[in-house]
């Protein structure tokens, strides 16, 4: 599955990101342009969205200066069909379910 995510940031309208998801080996790739970068004590955390379910965390990751990164991934729980991916913003490490207030970037 290719997914697109979109900028929900007023200040980053530039930020996008591409996930690549292979079910069949329950991971993928992940990269992302324009994301401002983060203060020491933040992350960005991945999420991996079924139809109706729990969202799934598939880690934390930071951008370069330039706001890119490119990760490889792999969800923490079996995912049957990857829905939607989404990306937070979240204390250094990650949590166990996403702030949603902190949504910086979402697939349709």
């Amino acid at each position: 599955k290719i997914a697109m995510l979109n900028s929900l940031l007023a200040d980053a309208p530039m930020a996008v990101a591409v996930s690549l998801w292979d079910e069949a080996k329950q991971e993928g790739v992940f990269v992302v342009q324009h994301l401002k970068p983060l203060p020491a004590d933040r992350d960005y955390q991945l999420w991996v969205l079924e139809n109706g379910t729990t969202p799934v965390d598939a880690g934390v990751f930071r951008v370069d200066a330039n706001g890119g990164v490119r990760v490889e991934f792999k969800a923490r729980l079996p995912i049957k069909i990857a829905g939607r991916f989404a990306v937070t913003e979240e204390v250094r490490g990650g949590v166990a379910a996403p702030t949603i207030k902190n949504m910086v970037l979402a697939s349709n």
